[in-house]
């Protein structure tokens, strides 16, 4: 597929301001060098704006982006041989990039030359080789995103609590992170589900060699205040910490040692997590203060981000301010979001690698950072200020890629160990779908996000 990469040198800055415009990177070129367009800014964090919205696919970007009556994006236009949808898994060629962009984008007409494009289009989004006169009604495509942005977190939450955090086949961070987030949503709508919880809880085959994935798994038993399950996992951890040098490990190991400590009143519990956190910085945090996912490469893989800024904000609900080793983990929380805060988008998402903003936008590190944003501000270890607009994005970024029944997610990554190189990172397949980790990740931010709404109105 032909894509010709955007420069500023085209000479159409001016008009691009008039009309409100911004770059933005749709996805990667074969060679994985970033792709850029033009994207109308209004369209592309609120679906409900008012002008009809008109993506044009072209080969060079048009002469004025302003226009009277339609908001203009644009991007590289695909061969007209080219086939959509495409069949590979994403994210293997441009044309995934493109097509899934296109979605999620949400237009309310595409101005492309490719047929296979617009056959694919249809009923979604109407198509054309050239501009049209005028738009009568939003696009298909657009009318749903309006529908999934206009939910409040609680809404959000009872359509994911639908399909996930009800099975516990064998103790592991996935279901027991579903389960927690439905205890919490139990507590913001005043219901109980607490029996249900437990027992299924209780259910959970514990393996014989407990690995950090079910360390923090038991965090499930933390929630239920069931301490003898707590301390020997937390032992475990302590003996065997499971870390394999990658960065997930902060969240893992770190915050169930410190339930531990508060649970049991000991505070080796609470050091052992100080002194696991630093472990896991020596192996992992860069000098830019984000970290890659191991000492293989140094790729600052999405979820490999997302886990320490998850894990530390957990940590940090569960540690005593007075305990001499909460200051460490407090700022290198601080400083952690801090160096994140950097890297969202104008969508308002995180990217499958963090500082390559041609990489896909993904689903669970944009959860967790979120969340991590949420909870800083809640307990006040984050400036509001600054935070506050970076969760928004967030979390309405996240809204628009759960669908209405809370089943399926947009660009969630699979599971990833160790990878060798930045490409293979690229290359992690981006789920389109159900899956039982999105969908725990997405339950946690969309109670958390009601917590914050909830602190709010009550503050008023």
């Amino acid at each position: 597929m032909r894509l010709v990469f955007f420069s500023l040198i085209f000479g159409v800055c001016a008009a691009f301001s008039r009309a409100e415009t911004i770059p933005f990177p749709i996805g990667m070129s074969e060679s994985y060098e970033p792709i850029f367009g033009k994207v109308a800014q209004s369209a592309l964090t609120n679906p409900g704006h008012q002008k009809p919205h008109v993506l044009v696919l072209s080969e060079r970007p048009p002469a004025d982006f302003a226009h009277a009556d339609f908001l203009i994006s644009w991007a590289p236009a695909p061969n007209t041989n080219t086939k959509f949808p495409p069949e590979a898994r994403a994210y293997q060629n441009e044309a995934q990039y493109l097509w899934r962009w296109i979605l999620q984008l949400g237009p309310d007409f595409v101005v492309t030359e490719n047929e296979s494009l617009a056959t694919a289009l249809d009923g979604k989004i109407p198509s054309g080789k050239t501009m049209p006169n005028s738009i009568k009604e939003p696009s298909a495509i657009r009318i749903e995103l309006q529908k999934r942005a206009s939910r409040s977190p609680i809404q959000v939450a009872e359509a994911l609590s639908n399909h996930y955090g009800h099975k516990f086949g064998r103790v592991s961070y996935i279901p027991a992170l579903a389960m927690v987030g439905r205890l919490r949503l139990a507590e913001l709508t005043e219901s109980d589900v607490t029996a249900e919880i437990a027992a299924l809880a209780k259910s959970g085959k514990k393996p014989p060699v407990i690995s950090g994935a079910a360390v923090s798994g038991h965090l499930i038993f933390a929630e239920l205040g069931l301490k003898e399950d707590v301390i020997t996992a937390a032992e475990s951890g302590i003996k065997n910490p499971a870390h394999n040098e990658m960065s997930d490990s902060v969240f893992m190991i770190c915050p169930l040692l410190a339930a531990a400590g508060r649970m049991s009143g000991e505070d080796k519990y609470f050091q052992a997590s100080v002194e696991h956190l630093e472990r896991m910085q020596d192996f992992c945090l860069r000098d830019d203060g984000i970290y890659r996912h191991s000492p293989l490469d140094e790729a600052a893989w999405g979820r490999g981000n997302g886990f320490p800024a998850l894990g530390l904000a957990w940590t940090l609900s569960e540690m005593p301010a007075d305990f001499p080793g909460q200051k460490k983990v407090l700022v290198s929380f601080q400083n952690h979001l801090s160096a994140l805060a950097k890297h969202q988008d104008a969508s308002g998402m995180w990217h499958q690698v963090i500082d390559k903003p041609g990489s896909y936008r993904e689903f669970t590190s944009t959860c967790m950072i979120t969340f991590a944003m949420l909870r800083g501000m809640r307990n006040g270890w984050l400036d509001r200020d600054t935070f506050e607009p970076l969760s928004d994005r967030g979390w309405n970024a996240i809204k628009k890629r759960v669908s209405l029944d809370g089943k399926s997610i947009v660009d969630g990554c699979t599971g990833t160990g160790k990878q060798k190189s930045l490409q293979d990172y690229y290359l992690r397949t981006a789920i389109l779908g159900p899956d039982d980790r999105c969908g725990a990740m997405a339950l946690l931010l969309a109670t958390e996000r009601a917590f914050w709404e909830q602190k709010n109105a009550k503050a008023k």
